[in-house]
């Protein structure tokens, strides 16, 4: 890894000098907003790609306001938080708790082995989700969403009032839809859920 650290990249304007992250810790991992880029972490640049590699412990990663193409976040025995996010491909392989707030993504893949996901006020365009207990997703603006709560219930409120086509089950609890969520299979939005327990979904402004 290069002996520098993440605050010598340039940061002149939104030319970060990389495209793409790759992130991978034993522990936490966090992206939020700052004024520049900094990282508690070496780092290495190759081919548009910033790789941070933390195999002892977390890694905390601030960026400007820039939209980047793929991010790509592991961690092996802890949880992920993103705030301020843009990018066209988001995906995460965690143990505990994933958090995304405040970002805009086109294509999301989550995994939370032990733990749950909670998104708010994003626009994330396919989202999927893969958890083990609760998930909780607050979107602005969806095409598609699938997730997946192996052990818990699953909770979606939606920021709008277009119609969603739905495709729900939960094996021990109910589901109950608040708002837009109604339409045939022709609708632009659509949602399946496969959970345990209870799925409630809300829609609306």
């Amino acid at each position: 890894m290069n002996k520098e650290t993440i605050e010598n990249v340039n940061t002149q304007n939104t030319d970060v000098g990389f495209r793409s992250i790759h992130l991978e810790a034993a522990h936490n991992i966090t992206i939020k907003r700052g004024l520049a880029v900094k990282c508690n972490a070496k780092f290495s640049v190759n081919n548009d790609t910033l790789y941070i590699v933390s195999d002892n412990d977390s890694i905390t990663l601030a960026l400007p306001q820039v939209s980047l193409d793929t991010v790509e976040i592991d961690t092996t025995y802890d949880s992920v938080k993103c705030d301020g996010l843009t990018c066209n491909q988001l995906t995460i392989s965690a143990a505990h708790n994933v958090t995304i707030e405040n970002s805009q993504i086109n294509e999301c893949e989550i995994s939370s082995e032990y733990d749950s996901v909670h998104i708010m006020q994003s626009t994330i365009d396919n989202l999927i989700i893969s958890a083990a207990h609760n998930v909780c997703v607050e979107v602005n603006e969806f095409s598609k969403i699938d997730i997946e709560s192996k052990y818990d219930g699953v909770k979606i409120k939606y920021n709008g009032n277009q119609l969603v086509n739905v495709d729900c089950t939960s094996t021990y609890g109910t589901v109950k839809a608040i708002g837009a969520f109604y339409g045939d299979v022709n609708c632009a939005k659509k949602i399946v859920i496969n959970a345990a327990h209870s799925i409630k979904l809300i829609s609306g402004k």
